[in-house]
């Protein structure tokens, strides 16, 4: 296959379902690859929010410490390709169609058998597994997909977990309440091998407590750590990181936005601390310069000035949240934002809405493009009763407009609600 032919083979599986009974599935299909995934150390890391950030902080440093890495993440915001990196790229168009060809052919070769066809997580996560192990990578940084007890990832023997910050997402597949997506995230907790955990509520560390205990999983519990954020500015945040084993790191930099960010970041560090006493050979500077270095696009980005422009690919209300709270750090008092927003029919769009309304001046909707699952636009209005609401339905003139009245009225623009509309914001804007 080519690269386009491999997309349409990818895109096609969409169709299938996969084995929702368990992890027996995509066992077999990597058996039958060789067992790539087992071929490289993992950091696996599971959480609602801020798992990718804490995955590109921990690759940012490995690759700064010299280490080949592989990134898997998912899911990507501007191009399929940025979901399987190797030595801080996206595989290239060739390697993508190369690795698709080895599974397809696998998965044909199985079918034969008579087992059934992986869904298409399934398939995208055998890929990347067989493209690290194809380009000999030193150490593969895996991001969870959905939950993690039977996320397609979770067949991975980490050298260290971490789970990140927990909130309500998905609730139809992981649970309704906090305790039960913690259930499902502890998933990828195994034994005898270091969990990192995101600062959470007592009911979250309450269950990884008790999943650590019962895997005898050493837990490396950030709420019991001194975070101390002592700057945040658009340039960037710093804070100070002291453990209670002696662990210090003074002086922090990251250049990623939001006070949420100096807690992933401080959840990488702690990850890449408990390595070095594995014997990896990672140094202060290199966690110190790795960190100040990584950028993930897509969370709290400045994409434009005249008027300032963020992306936010916040999708649930924790997400919401912590951008309404990162807004308020950071723009001066009464600076009006013109939100341009959009949602996915399944996502708690009232929970986001509220925090997206509250600090909008005006509110321009739209539906995310590239999906057949957007939200009608005109549905989301009821939430923004009390401000002035524009309905356009062309996400990418609703992008243009939001920006253009940011401009009239001498404010900011915001493009949030969905990764969807986030990712095709990002590249209009950027291709000015």
């Amino acid at each position: 296959m080519d690269y386009a032919q491999a997309m349409a083979y990818i895109d096609g599986c969409q169709r299938f379902v996969g084995n929702k009974d368990g992890l027996k599935n995509i066992e077999g299909l990597l058996h039958d690859l060789g067992q790539p995934q087992l071929g490289y150390p993992v950091i696996h890391v599971a959480g609602t929010n801020g798992k990718g950030s804490v995955c590109c902080y921990v690759d940012t440093v490995l690759r700064r410490a010299g280490y080949q890495t592989g990134l898997y993440t998912s899911p990507y915001l501007q191009r399929f390709n940025e979901r399987i990196r190797i030595r801080g790229e996206n595989a290239a168009d060739e390697q993508i169609a190369s690795w698709a060809t080895q599974v397809k052919a696998a998965v044909d070769a199985r079918l034969q058998r008579g087992f059934i066809h992986p869904a298409m997580f399934e398939v995208i996560t055998a890929m990347g597994f067989l493209g690290f192990a194809k380009e000999r990578i030193d150490a593969a940084v895996v991001e969870v997909g959905l939950g993690g007890r039977l996320d397609s990832t979770n067949v991975v023997q980490p050298a260290i977990t971490a789970i990140a910050a927990i909130g309500l997402d998905h609730t139809r597949v992981l649970g309704d309440t906090l305790e039960q997506i913690a259930a499902e995230k502890a998933g990828i907790i195994k034994p005898g091998v270091p969990v990192v955990l995101y600062p959470q509520g007592e009911a979250v560390r309450a269950v990884v407590r008790k999943a650590a205990r019962e895997k005898g999983a050493p837990l490396i519990d950030l709420a019991n750590w001194q975070i101390a954020i002592h700057q945040e500015s658009l340039s960037g945040v710093r804070f100070d990181l002291r453990g209670p084993g002696g662990e210090e790191l003074l002086g922090l930099h990251i250049r990623m936005l939001g006070r949420y960010q100096a807690y992933n970041a401080a959840v990488a560090a702690a990850v890449l601390l408990e390595l070095q006493k594995m014997g990896w050979h990672i140094t202060e500077r290199d966690i110190r310069e790795g960190l100040a270095q990584a950028a993930w696009p897509g969370r709290f980005e400045v994409v434009g000035q005249a008027p300032l422009t963020l992306i936010d690919g916040a999708h649930n209300p924790q997400g919401a949240q912590a951008l309404r709270q990162g807004l308020a750090a950071y723009l001066p008092k009464g600076m009006p934002v013109v939100l341009c927003c959009g949602a996915l029919k399944g996502k708690d769009a009232a929970g986001v809405m509220e925090e997206l309304s509250a600090f909008a001046a005006e509110a321009v909707l739209t539906d995310p493009p590239g999906t057949d699952r957007a939200k009608p636009a005109q549905e989301l209005a009821l939430y923004f009763a009390d401000k002035p609401v524009t309905v356009e339905r062309d996400a990418r003139a609703a992008v243009a407009y939001a920006v253009n009245r940011a401009r009239e009225l001498g404010g900011v623009a915001v493009v949030a609600g969905s990764l969807y509309l986030a990712g095709a914001a990002r590249t209009w804007l950027l291709e000015k």
